[in-house]
């Protein structure tokens, strides 16, 4: 990473969209229509909550929504990374030199650690070593479905970057573990029935040889739903409010700003002299006069835009 890029992510203030509320709405609007974009995994269309949570994750971590929503895992209802894009997260902290993987010994000694260099004062690095002796005390291994006896040297190189982050950066995870982590530490099976009810998981598993029975942490049994019985993604639901939809309309249709919707209402009469001093965004505007502009959907564009002449 250049100097120049590096003070840039350094120095950039992060606004939380929760704390100010005209980056919460524009959070929404970025969760709406990232909701309804076929760009993003079927996990989450139609979700706008979902979309907007995630959203700002990226806008955390300085980097497009979509790269998040492509590399965000949801097992059994627990969201984790995944680890090519740990990987990814920790190469361009500008932290460190590129990672490197030390493989060495043989049979349950087998093992891989995280080695690297830090870009201010070039200190070596060595994170902590997984072996396969490791995974099996842990359970990991035995696991129905479990990659890590077919796998073994990349579940070794995926554990090594996770666990390296967690000690050296965790700032970079923001609380996330990586998709591997939740099926193994957190006890859930592999068989993620978000991905098996569409025909095939992420990797490409054929429905048929997904049916399997997926044990919880508790040892309970669910039976992944057949192909027949697909999951259809509905429509996103109408959640949004009345303020909600009038801001659309202005921005989005009328292509114009709360500031000339505002100039637009106290010319019209449409708010009060009180509530001209008090409404200052969309979510203030009251529930019945928004509701009334709505419905006067085609007029309320022809006068806005009238304005802006």
């Amino acid at each position: 990473m250049n100097e120049i890029a590096k003070t840039e992510q350094e120095t950039t203030p992060y606004v939380s969209a929760y704390q100010d509320a005209n980056a919460f709405d524009q959070l929404q609007r970025v969760g709406k229509m990232l909701s309804q974009s076929l760009f993003v995994p079927k996990d989450f269309q139609g979700k706008v909550a979902d979309c907007a949570i995630a959203a700002n994750v990226a806008f955390h971590l300085k980097i497009d929504p979509v790269m998040v929503l492509q590399n965000i895992h949801v097992i059994h209802g627990k969201p984790g990374f995944s680890s090519t894009f740990i990987i990814a997260l920790i190469n361009r902290s500008g932290k460190f030199a590129a990672l490197d993987f030390k493989l060495d010994g043989k049979g349950d000694q087998y093992g891989c650690n995280v080695v690297t260099v830090r870009s201010h004062g070039g200190a070596t690095i060595e994170g902590p070593r997984v072996d396969v002796a490791t995974a099996k005390a842990q359970g990991w291994w035995q696991k129905s479905g479990s990659k890590w006896p077919s796998m073994t040297e990349l579940m070794l190189k995926y554990r090594a970057a996770a666990f390296f982050a967690r000690l050296y950066c965790p700032e970079v995870l923001m609380g996330f573990k990586s998709e591997e982590e939740v099926i193994d530490i957190e006890g859930e099976e592999i068989g993620r029935v978000q991905d098996v009810s569409f025909g095939a998981d992420r990797d490409g598993m054929p429905v048929e040889e997904a049916r399997e029975v997926v044990l919880t942490a508790k040892g309970a049994a669910h039976e992944v739903p057949d192909a027949a019985q697909e999951v259809t993604i509905e429509p996103p639901s109408d959640a949004l409010t009345p303020q909600d939809k009038l801001r659309d309309i202005v921005c989005n249709e009328a292509e114009s700003d709360w500031q000339t919707f505002k100039e637009w209402a106290v010319g019209s009469n449409q708010f009060t002299a009180e509530e001209e001093k008090t409404i200052n965004r969309f979510s203030e505007v009251p529930e019945a006069a928004a509701k009334v502009l709505i419905r006067a959907k085609k007029t309320l564009i022809k006068q806005i835009n009238a304005l802006k002449k």
